[in-house]
Formats: C-alpha cells, structure tokens, sequence
C-alpha cells in the first residue's frame, strides 16, 4: 500500500477497496457456475440413462441423416448395428418398401415429425418415428411383429368364422340392447333380403305379424329374468316374398356386471319342412285312430245288417203271394242297402274296404261316370272334362274308384254358391324319387293324375287340415264320409291326394294312382239267382240272428245245417263229426278263439275241409294279414243268392 509516491499509495489503496468490495461477488458468481455446472451434469446423465436404458430402439443422427448414436435396446435388438457415420436407410437399414431415407430428409428440412404406424423390415413389422430437433433427429422404432401376428391370425380366424357363418343353412345374428340388427350372415339372403335391408331394422321386421308379441314377451322375459340362454322357441319368419317359415330359435343374453342387458346373439334354424312333417305325422296318427275306429263299427254294423237281410229275404221266400209282406220286405232291403254302402265307405275310410281289384282305364271310367256327375250337381254349375289320351290304366276297384270321383266332384260342388265350374283333368307324371306328403309314403314310377279344381269359395288352412275327416264340411256337419272314405281308398289303393285351397280362390285336389300295363280281355260271368245244392254245412257265427237266418235259409236251399256260436264247439264238431261235413261257413270274429286260429286248428284236424270264410271286415285283410288260405270269402251282409253261388264254387272246387 505504501510506496514512495504518494499517488501510488492512493491508487493501490482504492484497488484494495475495489477488491474488498468485488471479491465477495466474484466468489459468489464462481459458485453459481460451479453449481450450475454440477445441475447440468446431472441432467446430462439423467438424460444420458433415459437415452440408454429407454426400451424403444433409438437412433440420432445428423442434419445429413449420419448415425450420431444410439441406446442400448438397439444393441440388443439383435441386428446388425449402424456404425457411427453411417448414413440412415443408405448405407443403413436400406431395406424398406419405401424411401425411408427421402423421408427422413424430407422431415429434417421440414421440422416436422413423423410416425409410419406399420412398415415391414424384412421379416419383421416396425411402427417408426420420426422426430427432427436442431442438430438432426431422433428415429425410434417399435418391434410389433408379434401384434402383427396376432392380428392377422385374428383378421384370419374372424375371415374363417364369417365363411363359416355365411355358408351354414341357419341364421346368425346379433342384436343390440333396443332389438335392432347389429350383424346377420348371408343366410338371410335365401328368405330374400340383402344386409342394408336389414342391418339396423328391428328384429320383429322379419316376423311373422301373428308371432310379434309371442317373441317380445319371450325376449322381455328373459331380459327381466337374466336369462342367459333360450333354446328351442319356435315361431314363425316372413320372407321378403310374404312365405311364411317355421323357426327354432336357440339365443344368448349378454349382461354387465350390474345386470344391465347388452346385447343377444342367435341362431335361427328353418324347421318348416320338420313342422309339416310333424303335423302330417299328427294328422296320420289322428286320421289312422278314427280309421280304426270305423273299421270297428263297420264290421258291428255288417253283423247286424246281415241279420236284417236274411229276415227280409226269408220272408220274402215264406210269403211270396204276400204283397204287403214283399213291399215292407224290400223297403227292408232298401234300407239295408243304403246302409251296407255306408258300412262300405267307413271300411274304405278304415283301408279295411271290400276290394276287388282289377286292371281298369281311369280315362274310361271317368267317362263312365260323367252320366252320373251331371245329374249329382247343380245344373248351373259348368262341368268339363280334359282326360289325357296317354296310357290311363290302374289296378284298383272300379266301384271305390267311382265313390272317390263321386265324393270329390260333390265336395267341389257344394262349394260354389250359385254359379261356377268344375274342371276334371288327368295326366301322367313321373315321380323321380321317393317321398313322403300329407303322410302318403310315395315311391317312384310312373303315375296318372287326377285333378278336379272348382271355383268355388275355397277353405282356410283349418278346414283344409280336416277336410279328410269322418263327417265334416264346411257347409253341414254330419253329411257322410264322401271325402274320409276316399281318403282311405287312395291309399289302399298306393295313391296319394294332396289339397290346394285359399279362401275365394277354389280349391284344387290331384289324386294320384300307380300306372300299369293294359290287362288282356276276359269273359265274365254273372250270377243272378240263387242255386240250390246238397250236402252238409256247418255254420260257425257269434250273431244269433246270422245262425237263425243263415240256417234257414241254407235249409231252403236243401242243405243240411249244423251250427256252432264259438269256435271251441266248432272245431270239437269238427273232431267228432268231421268226416260228415261237407264244408264250414267260418266266420273270423269268434269271441273265444281268434278266427284264424280255428281255421288252422279245422284244417289240422280234417286237411281235406273245405271252408268259406264269412268276415265283416275286408277281404284282403282277412286273406294277408291272418294267413288264411280257404277257398272262398264273403263279405257281410250278403244276400242269400251270392252265399248260395259262393257254396256252389266251393263244393265244386277241386
């Protein structure tokens, strides 16, 4: 501080001031640097370690797109790694599918970031962004490879799925929580309806009017009740046509945890064809229980109706001068007829009828017939006929083939009211395969049809169901069995009838009859008076009546009766007596023995025995289904000339 000159002691003495004052801020400053210096390292090394340690490959490189660095997940990637001073996607990671070095540039230049979301790399799928800063820019790179393949097993599952759905029979669909479409398969497109028709469109659009509220309140239901699946709901679908198809619904409900109804799924099958099949089967079932049922009282009927006949017939033999007794005789007779032609239909109805079949022209018997049609129906009522000239023969019974033509062209004419007309039509078609309709079981071949269409009224589906039951119409219930009996005679006949009706639009009925060849020509022979005889008969009946008046008139005839109500007293005559008896009248229905079992028993005893069967059931029944091999059958109630012609054959026969 001090010195010779005085000026230099001032000077030194204020730089010793000036660095007292100065000193403090100097130091002050210094440690503001050297903690700055210290916050920046930190940082540094906080940015070196996230750069480092960051899972996502990362890259820095230049203003010219050179490798500057790179962290340790790229190390580990396992590919080759850049050298420092590589150029990025040219001397580097080149082979992409598009210039991935044009777009780093592009981005350097522009300042603007970039993500490729999903680039392929060779074998591998990358997301790769693109982030420039002031000294070039950052490349990340995220390996999805493994997403990648899970979405595309899963883009390929769901492409295997929707063949799958589109390609089964049945609807798949799914609604939301208000009922509308969210996704259906192509399977809709058979009932005629493309997907914009539909998705969106509330479910009740393609149902049946009648179904709605069935299916709503099904659905309601389930939701109120959590339930999570229903199966088996049946209803019934619309097309876009307006044809109606039976459906089985099996479905699923979504819930969330807070049971708040999401969504359905469902699978719709068409069981329409399974439903009429169903109903054919019920509607057989039903149809073969009356069936059986008038068999049953057509044969009590035939029993009692033979007693009639044969009393009418006695008296009409013991008082021949009798006028009074012959006019209440054949009034007697009359009415038995009229009767035996009802215990007919209902064993035709029953399959069970008196059938005797032979080659006969369907076009020749309609022909035939027409005298008879005309004079059955209205005269305002046009009747014309269209018959095919092709071949039109059929094995059947000439007289049940008139009762169907009969019954079906009255059942046509009751349903015009006024005036119409009635069209008969036959054609040969063949059926190429097996098949079963209306409960007909239909083989194939070749056949000829019958069609007898009116314009009349027409019937609704309930009247159509019944129109082959015993006594109904849709006019006058109780009118007769026109329509059930020449139901059960298309069958016993191997036909098959099916029924086309609406109401206002008349009705269409085509019966069908198995063609055959045209039969060679033969003389007939008829028998018109009774034939007397010898010999000795016995008469094996239940019925009373049938012994009383069968023996008498058998005696007139010069026949030698015996009689036996059962068949233990019938086959003990047989052993007692049985080289004496000429024949046996057996009839089936015995109440203690079935009938073909005394016949077998008969005819063990005595293997000579001629035996003539009497039955109220149908012939052919008794003949097959029994096994009986007698000579002869007759059918009651008969009239005593033809028992007496039966005998004869019998007796004769050798």
């Amino acid at each position: 501080i001090f010195g010779p000159d005085l000026y230099d002691i001032y000077i030194r003495v204020v730089v010793l001031c000036l660095f007292i004052i100065f000193g403090s801020h100097a130091q002050s400053a210094i440690n503001r640097i050297k903690k700055t210096r210290d916050t920046l390292k930190q940082s540094d090394e906080r940015y070196r370690a996230l750069f480092e340690h960051n899972p996502i490959e990362t890259i820095i490189v230049d203003l010219e797109g050179r490798v500057t660095g790179y962290n340790l997940a790229k190390k580990k990637s396992g590919s080759r790694l850049p050298d420092f001073g590589d150029i990025m996607y040219l001397d580097y990671a080149a082979g992409h599918q598009i210039d991935m070095y044009r777009e780093l540039m592009e981005c350097i230049r522009s300042g603007q970031s970039k993500i490729f979301t999903n680039r392929k790399y060779k074998d591998q799928f990358l997301q790769i962004r693109i982030e420039p800063f002031s000294q070039g820019a950052i490349i990340t790179l995220i390996n999805i490879t493994e997403q990648k393949h899970f979405e595309i097993a899963l883009k390929q599952s769901e492409k295997r799925y929707r063949t799958l759905a589109d390609n089964i029979p049945d609807i798949i669909y799914s609604l939301d929580h208000k009922g509308r479409i969210i996704t259906i398969n192509k399977a809709l497109k058979s009932y005629g309806y493309e997907d914009k028709e539909i998705i969106g469109q509330p479910f009740e659009k393609i149902i049946f009017h009648e179904d709605i509220e069935k299916i709503t309140k099904s659905f309601n239901h389930a939701i109120k009740n959590h339930v999570e699946f229903t199966k088996g709901f049946k209803f019934r679908m619309i097309t876009k046509s307006g044809a109606i198809r039976w459906i089985e619904l099996n479905s699923h409900m979504s819930f969330s945890k807070k049971g708040r109804f999401i969504q359905s799924e469902g699978v719709c099958r068409n069981i329409t064809k399974q439903k009429l099949l169903q109903d054919r089967l019920q509607q057989a079932q039903k149809m073969e229980s009356i069936a059986n049922l008038a068999g049953g009282v057509a044969h009590q009927f035939n029993n009692i109706l033979s007693g009639i006949t044969g009393n009418a017939e006695l008296m009409m033999a013991e008082f021949p001068e009798d006028k009074t007794a012959k006019k209440y005789s054949e009034r007697i007779l009359y009415a038995s007829h009229r009767m035996t032609r009802l215990t007919n239909q209902m064993l035709a109805y029953a399959r069970k009828g008196k059938y005797q079949a032979q080659v006969i022209s369907l076009k020749d018997l309609i022909e035939d017939t027409l005298p008879l049609l005309k004079n059955t129906i209205d005269p305002a009522i046009n009747l014309s006929v269209n018959l095919s000239k092709k071949n039109s023969f059929v094995r059947a019974d000439p007289i049940q083939m008139q009762m169907v033509l009969t019954s079906v062209v009255n059942n046509a004419s009751e349903a015009i009211k006024d005036t119409g007309n009635i069209k008969i039509r036959t054609k040969n078609e063949n059926i190429k395969e097996n098949d079963i309709i209306y409960g007909f079981e239909i083989k194939q071949g070749e056949y000829i049809a019958l069609e007898v269409e009116d314009d009349g009224t027409g019937m609704e589906s309930e009247s159509k169901d019944k129109i082959f039951e015993p006594f109904y119409s849709t006019k006058l219930m109780g009118r007769g069995l026109g329509m059930a009996a020449s139901y059960g005679i298309i069958k016993n006949h191997n036909g098959w009838i099916t029924v086309e009706s609406k109401p206002g639009k008349g009705t269409k009925i085509r019966i069908y009859f198995p063609l055959t060849e045209r039969p060679a020509k033969t003389d007939e022979k008829f028998f018109v008076l009774p034939l007397t005889g010898s010999g000795t008969i016995l008469l094996v009946d239940d019925e009373e009546e049938i012994l009383s008046t069968t023996r008498t008139a058998l005696a007139q005839l010069g026949y030698h009766v015996i009689t036996a109500e059962n068949g233990s007293k019938a086959i003990d005559i047989i052993r007692d007596s049985g080289q004496t008896i000429d024949m046996v009248i057996l009839d089936i229905g015995l109440p203690d023995i079935r009938g073909d079992e005394v016949y077998r028993q008969i005819t063990r005893i005595h293997p000579g025995m001629k035996v003539l069967v009497s039955t109220g059931f149908a012939i052919e029944e008794v003949a097959s289904e029994m096994n009986i091999k007698a000579e002869a059958f007759i059918q009651k109630p008969f009239l005593f000339p033809g028992l007496s012609v039966k005998i004869k054959e019998v007796l004769d026969s050798k």
